[in-house]
């Protein structure tokens, strides 16, 4: 047999869209009765409505983007609306004059929160404008008309591209502290992103040197899972991996949801998890998540399998402890 580890640490099994809408269903948001208190009468008083869901990234709906007085007590240095359509229901017209005299810094999406609309497209570009935003002190505000659905999924997008949030991490964060709910056609976006991203993480941990000894001695199996482990998940070699649009604008405006070709990927519910025995060089074990039933399925393990030379094989011995979460709360 090859070489026998668990998936790293830094690399986590992505979210199908059945436990994104299993999340919805069951997370409510944290009762935290006096910041509770002083957000419902803030509400009341000035009309708007944000939220703080990641240290200094603020979700809200239009009243709070309009709303320059209120934005400029809460420190808000930037604004980020996802519902700058100029076509289509519910757009929100504010634009970089509008936060001119505030010194603002701006950025519109013309996205609609329709079910052939494409958020996932733009989810690189926004990541990288919210991460500039973060590295050089900034507070933004993410909003769409409502602040649920279309800026709540480009936030769940920066989570997963720049924080290593799974989908259902990211989406749970969101939930715990603003009653968020992405539309079902930007949840299977995001569960496809996911996993998309999953594949290129995978195919990086493969790339590494030591990753490719043919060896099959214990000590070379440890060597490997210790150097994986090891890489940041934030250095620029591992950033190049999936800094790159996985969609591109085409003129149809019907615009296609993210890898929803079905003769390259396969539906996540097609498949379950079990031994592949295409290559004998190399197993990684997967291991169970609680949350899921013993019938838990998962997409292009074939695929996967072929491409990368490895065996996948479900690890119902796994202790989920062991496997770390970079949602910290703050």
């Amino acid at each position: 047999m090859g070489h026998y580890c668990k998936l790293p640490k830094g690399l986590k099994l992505p979210s199908d869209v059945e436990d994104l809408k299993e999340i919805l269903l069951n997370v409510e948001p944290r009762l935290q009765p006096i910041p509770l208190i002083r957000r419902h009468v803030s509400r009341f008083v000035d009309g708007a409505d944000m939220d703080e869901v990641y240290p200094k990234l603020w979700l809200g709906d239009c009243d709070a983007a309009t709303n320059v007085a209120y934005l400029q007590r809460h420190g808000i240095t930037h604004v980020l609306n996802a519902a700058d359509n100029k076509t289509g229901p519910a757009p929100v017209k504010t634009g970089p004059d509008f936060y001119k005299e505030a010194k603002i810094k701006y950025l519109g999406l013309d996205l609609i929160d329709l079910p052939f609309a494409n958020v996932a497209r733009h989810f690189v570009a926004t990541a990288e404008f919210l991460e500039d935003a973060l590295s050089t002190g900034g507070t933004v505000l993410i909003h769409c008309r409502q602040g649920r659905s279309r800026s709540a999924s480009i936030v769940i997008g920066f989570l997963m591209i720049k924080k290593n949030f799974t989908a259902g991490e990211a989406l749970k964060r969101l939930r715990e502290y603003r009653e968020v709910r992405p539309n079902n056609s930007f949840l299977q976006q995001i569960a496809d992103y996911d996993l998309q991203l999953f594949r290129e993480r995978l195919a990086y941990y493969r790339s590494l040197p030591s990753s490719s000894s043919s060896s099959s001695s214990e000590s070379d199996s440890e060597s490997i899972c210790e150097e994986v482990e090891k890489e940041s998940l934030d250095s620029d070699s591992f950033k190049t991996v999936f800094s790159e649009p996985i969609l591109t604008d085409t003129a149809d405006s019907r615009e296609q949801s993210i890898l929803d070709d079905s003769d390259e990927y396969e539906s996540c519910h097609e498949r379950k998890i079990r031994e592949q025995t295409l290559s004998e060089s190399e197993t990684i074990y997967i291991p169970k998540r609680p949350s899921t039933n013993d019938n838990y399925e998962f997409a292009s393990c074939k695929e996967l399998s072929a491409e990368f030379s490895i065996n996948l094989v479900i690890d119902y011995d796994y202790d989920s402890d062991d496997e770390s979460s970079d949602s910290n709360d703050f």
